[in-house]
């Protein structure tokens, strides 16, 4: 056996060692019954032209205030808010403003905005901006908020659905052609301001892992992978990125097929999930990435991240750790950007 299959088969065993002892996440990979989910697919499909992006807007604008770093900060800060952005209210505040950069979508990609130093690309509108009628965390997330109303009315032509419809058809594509054609529809939704692939995932992945009447897109939703910081640490610290000789820094490298993604799409091609859930589809990129991250995340098994396990000290509770699966690197933090909290110090 090669050095390179040797590796595979070590990599394949960590991450089948890691979904064995927490099968109690099976039941939150899907959710085609959250009636939030339903509720908003309703709309978007037999809804009335103008009110077609009503709830949608406020979910995907709900997944992408995980931007720009502080996320639980940024969703406390939103809570306690008393006008908060809504469809109608952006389109109200976007009609009657005067400022060119508020034209179009394309436009308000140089709005140039900053909350802190009150600056932005048309300084003689700026005290009719409308932008700080709604107090977000961080001017970026203000700009988030006025890009994504812009993207569902001049992109998607207020018609969320009929977008989705002319990338994908009707779903039922080859894998092949379903990660050609997400990587294009990723890229697309990434034009929002200060929206990235992983929070592009995450947030179209409750929508595409469904079912509903007219909309079936699990098999699009199946692949959608999100790479956050504690998915790439994992996979760097156990070695499964160095046994691939693609270890890299966590950034944009981790959404490409020479990064995580692709280590996980390999990883996904070579694990049958109905091992673990008769149930389950045999190809799952989207639950291999799921139960990286549950392993790793507070919010999860909170076994694998810089909390639990300390710099020469591993986790005593980790299966990996018990078993020597491990190969306890140290973690990769980029280079001038924030590091998260629960990553390891």
């Amino acid at each position: 056996m090669t050095h390179q299959k040797q590796a595979s088969k070590r990599s394949i065993e960590i991450v089948k060692q890691i979904i064995k002892a927490h099968q109690r996440l099976f039941d939150d990979v899907f959710v085609e019954d959250a009636h939030e989910i339903q509720a908003i697919l309703q709309q978007m499909i037999h809804g009335k032209p103008n009110h077609k992006s009503v709830m949608l807007y406020q979910y995907l604008l709900g997944c992408f205030l995980f931007a720009g770093g502080g996320d639980q900060s940024n969703l406390g800060y939103y809570a306690k808010q008393r006008v908060k952005p809504t469809l109608n209210r952006v389109k109200r505040v976007v009609t009657a403003a005067q400022c060119p950069k508020l034209a179009t979508f394309e436009a308000f990609k140089s709005c140039g905005y900053q909350k802190t130093t009150q600056k932005c690309n048309e300084p003689a509108f700026l005290g009719t901006c409308p932008l700080p009628t709604f107090d977000m965390k961080r001017g970026s997330l203000n700009h988030m908020a006025f890009s994504l109303f812009f993207f569902l009315r001049d992109v998607c032509r207020r018609d969320f659905y009929a977008y989705v419809m002319q990338h994908f058809g009707e779903g039922q594509l080859p894998a092949g052609a379903i990660n050609e054609r997400l990587h294009d529809f990723i890229k697309k939704v990434t034009t929002i301001a200060n929206v990235g692939p992983k929070l592009a995932h995450m947030a179209l992945s409750s929508l595409f892992l469904t079912r509903y009447p007219g909309w079936d897109y699990r098999q699009v939703g199946l692949h959608m992978i999100a790479v956050d910081s504690l998915v790439h640490n994992f996979l760097h610290r156990t070695g499964i990125l160095d046994s691939y000789q693609l270890d890299h820094a966590y950034g944009p490298r981790c959404h490409t097929e020479k990064g995580c993604l692709g280590v996980i799409q390999d990883l996904a091609s070579r694990i049958d999930c109905r091992e673990f859930n008769p149930n389950l589809p045999a190809h799952f990129p989207r639950f291999i990435q799921y139960h990286i991250w549950a392993y790793c995340a507070k919010d999860g098994e909170n076994i694998c991240n810089g909390n639990k396990c300390k710099s020469g000290k591993p986790n005593s509770a980790c299966i990996l750790h018990q078993q020597r699966l491990c190969n306890q690197l140290p973690p990769q933090k980029p280079a001038n950007q924030p590091v998260d909290p629960y990553l390891f110090p």
